[in-house]
């Protein structure tokens, strides 16, 4: 499958890293377990992991995780924002995995450092879903706490696969497949580049309404047809972790966060009644305070110069939903239930097509 950018959509604004994913921002790897089964069980589901290369949970990374719309979980969500930390990797799911993938994550913190649960606390491990019950069979869902080990055993700094891989397996955005998508923007400030980078859980937006780089698409052919006997995909949500090199705090990592529902704008959702829409920000500059000082010596980027990180993530999130529509993949599943692929070579016409005509 093409991306927008190899077929000569390319109207923003920042430059992207060499891989133009998540993984341009040093220090951040991303693996995936897939679950495709059609016994004793349908399956089309999977898990997603973010990996800070952080030494976590001794080390915390700056955070901040805001929501634009509410149905839909991440947990740890609120000690996130409580102490303006992450002190573990970040999993991406289907809903029903959600405990499952908790236990996985869980897990591996506990073989990562045998303090917790003896002299520290245990962690809050930080899990967000989005539904690919239309696709997966949710009451059997086959996902187990093996499947976060194996996810983060094959995160990687060169990571590849998108689509409809991992926690992007099951689902459906604007009527046709969705999934995992990324993107990334270098940002100068201060004689310094840094970097900003976005993974997206696509599982959003209804048919009709996507938008695509400020042309409207409509209807478009092979997408999922809505039927008054057959239930619709429910309304679906969009997940976004937002990861920079760049040295924010929890405040700017907020308002940075915030950020990502433009981007969501941009592609043509409006944030639906049943739209779990969930966004978390995470700087790679570790907290690490010295415990003979009383007070923090910690660099922090001028809030004035935020604007560029603004952008990026507004950019990210716009082209990191789009990456995950053009590279996902048809599909079907449970009940015999199919999904099709973005049709590229119709929206590349009707997006060269002069203004006014469909």
């Amino acid at each position: 499958m093409a991306s927008p950018r190899s077929l000569g959509l390319m109207p923003w604004q920042l430059p992207p890293g060499p891989r133009n994913t998540i993984c341009d921002v040093p220090g951040v790897r991303v693996g995936h377990s897939t679950v495709r089964e059609d016994a004793p069980a349908v399956a089309r589901t999977g898990v997603t992991v973010v990996v800070p290369d952080a030494n976590l949970p001794v080390e915390r990374l700056p955070a901040a995780a805001v929501v634009f719309n509410g149905t839909g979980e991440m947990t740890g969500f609120h000690q996130v924002n409580e102490w303006g930390a992450l002190e573990t990797p970040i999993a991406l799911t289907g809903t029903a995995a959600l405990p499952m993938v908790l236990a996985g994550l869980s897990e591996h913190m506990f073989s990562l450092c045998p303090a917790l649960g003896r002299t520290m606390s245990p962690c809050l491990p930080v899990v967000a879903e989005c539904n690919d019950m239309w696709l997966s069979d949710a009451r059997a869902c086959p996902v187990r706490p093996r499947h976060v080990h194996e996810a983060i055993a094959s995160a990687s700094s060169e990571q590849a696969m998108w689509g409809s891989v991992g926690a992007g397996t099951g689902m459906v955005s604007f009527g046709f497949k969705g999934g995992i998508g990324s993107a990334s923007r270098r940002i100068e400030v201060g004689g310094e580049t840094f970097h900003l980078g976005s993974v997206c859980l696509v599982n959003f937006g209804q048919p009709g309404d996507l938008t695509i780089l400020g042309r409207a698409m409509g209807h478009l052919p092979g997408e999922v047809v809505r039927r008054p006997q057959a239930p619709p995909p429910p309304d679906g949500s969009l997940i976004v972790v937002l990861a920079t090199d760049a040295p924010l705090d929890h405040l700017q990592l907020r308002r940075v966060a915030a950020r990502a529902s433009l981007g969501m704008a941009r592609v043509g959702s409006y944030g639906r009644h049943g739209s779990g829409d969930l966004f978390l920000a995470f700087s790679t500059q570790a907290l690490r305070d010295d415990p003979e000082l009383a007070f923090s010596q910690r660099r922090t980027l001028r809030p004035d110069l935020l604007t560029d990180f603004f952008r990026a993530a507004v950019e990210t999130t716009e082209e990191g939903v789009l990456h995950a529509l053009f590279t996902a993949t048809d599909e079907t599943g449970f009940l015999g239930r199919s999904v099709a692929a973005l049709p590229q070579a119709e929206v590349v016409r009707r997006m060269k097509a002069p203004a006014g005509e469909p």
